[in-house]
């Protein structure tokens, strides 16, 4: 058997036409309750229903007489059944109030950044370890009744495989000290990395890596971690080439965000495999720890937002990104020694070496300084060495049973020669 075999972990062991035309309005309406009528809307228009059946919400929950969102500020997630298939898939709709581009600095087009998911995936149709499209980008018009005033909108959506284990919900929710718990997690960050090595060789970089976007598959077709949400992810020249479309800025999730993104640089190029192995580091903290690793790098480094402000770097600091880039170098050779490496809290009890070795691999992920992180074809090797700790909590764990069974056998003699002496008076 291969190390990557043995490798592998068994994640099912761990507990898925409006009747009236009204005009295209212009407002803007900004109600909580918008969230409700919209879902209403979306479950009722009659192109979704005439092939998708049960629409169930996945990223909103009830509070008061609203809807809110969990998960995804800009698209509304469903459950539903394929009338085509019978098969459990997700519907995905962009947000009618995210369909328009605004203005400003700080603002994306939405209905940009839904087209550029769907080409990536359409270029990752062929890799186990992305999520696969069922039915392409479709446009429909739904009438969201606001107050009993109706509001016509065009309702992009998109049909994705329907995965049932959550990695978040079952890993990350989750705590538990045991030796065997912290192997099965490893492992799972094995497989973790071997997605995020095979989307690199393709030439994707995800660049919002977080526990919420790692799903898997169960049953016959499971190919272990699936990577979902490919809406910040950024691609090589030569595929963008062949999907003919663009990537937005950087718009990935700030606690998973590496530091060149706070001191002025979009992870680009160089800086985008970077960006994914900072985001590594993150996970494989808070696999094993209570906290955040946003949380407790804050935490000890008081002084990061300063440190940032030493490294930044700005549009006028060189004529291109090459330019800005290594203005930003010569920032991190004078300041990013002041930043404190992150270590795993005392609630994570570990054989000494294999924590200490943990740490390392972690600090290593997470360097401040980008040009430390590993690359791309490192991340075999950092999975070889897991798999090496994860020998050894194994072999710790099974001592630990037999320490354990031999207390109860102990106890087991001394109680019955107890009852046999008693017997004897």
């Amino acid at each position: 058997m291969s190390s990557e075999d043995q490798l592998t972990f068994d994640f099912d062991s761990y507990d898925d036409e409006p009747a009236v035309q009204a005009e295209e309005s212009t407002k803007t309406i900004h109600q909580e309750s918008l969230n409700y009528c919209t879902v209403e809307a979306i479950k009722n228009s009659k192109t979704i229903s005439d092939r998708y059946e049960n629409l169930e919400p996945l990223n909103v929950i009830q509070k008061d007489d609203a809807l809110v969102k969990t998960e995804g500020q800009s698209s509304f997630v469903f459950k539903a059944i394929d009338g085509t298939s019978d098969k459990k898939v997700i519907l995905k709709c962009l947000d009618p109030l995210y369909s328009e581009k605004q203005n400003g600095d700080g603002d994306l087009d939405y209905k940009a950044l839904f087209r550029w998911e769907n080409g990536v995936l359409g270029f990752l149709s062929q890799n186990p370890h992305s999520v696969k499209k069922i039915q392409n980008i479709t446009n429909t018009q739904i009438e969201i009744n606001v107050n009993n005033t109706p509001y016509c909108h065009t309702l992009s959506y998109v049909a994705l495989e329907y995965l049932n284990i959550n990695i978040k919900k079952s890993c990350f929710d989750k705590k538990d000290c045991s030796y065997g718990q912290y192997a099965a997690r490893l492992k799972i960050f094995c497989q973790i990395l071997t997605a995020v090595s095979s989307l690199h060789k393709t030439g994707v970089f995800h660049r919002d890596l977080k526990p919420s976007n790692l799903m898997a598959r169960s049953g016959k077709q499971k190919n272990g971690i699936v990577a979902i949400d490919f809406a910040s992810s950024y691609v090589a020249k030569d595929i963008l080439e062949k999907i003919r479309l663009f990537p937005e800025k950087w718009h990935g999730t700030e606690d998973y965000a590496s530091p060149e993104i706070f001191c002025g640089l979009s992870p680009e190029e160089k800086l985008a495999s970077k960006q994914d192995m900072y985001s590594l580091g993150c996970i494989l903290y808070e696999l094993l720890g209570y906290k955040t690793f946003s949380q407790q790098f804050k935490s000890i480094n008081t002084h990061f937002m300063e440190t940032v402000e030493n490294c930044r770097v700005y549009d006028n600091d060189g004529n291109n990104s090459e330019e800005r880039l290594h203005v930003y170098n010569g920032n991190l050779d004078a300041f990013s020694s002041a930043i404190r490496p992150v270590e795993l809290g005392e609630e994570v009890v570990l054989p000494p070496y294999v924590k200490q070795r943990l740490n390392e691999i972690i600090q290593k992920l997470t360097d401040f300084d980008y040009r430390k992180r590993p690359e791309s074809e490192d991340l075999s090797s950092i999975k070889y060495q897991i798999f090496e700790l994860i020998k050894i909590i194994e072999d710790a764990h099974i001592q630990k049973l037999l320490k354990f069974r031999k207390q109860v056998h102990k106890k087991r003699l001394l109680e019955r020669a107890r009852i046999t002496m008693e017997k004897t008076r």
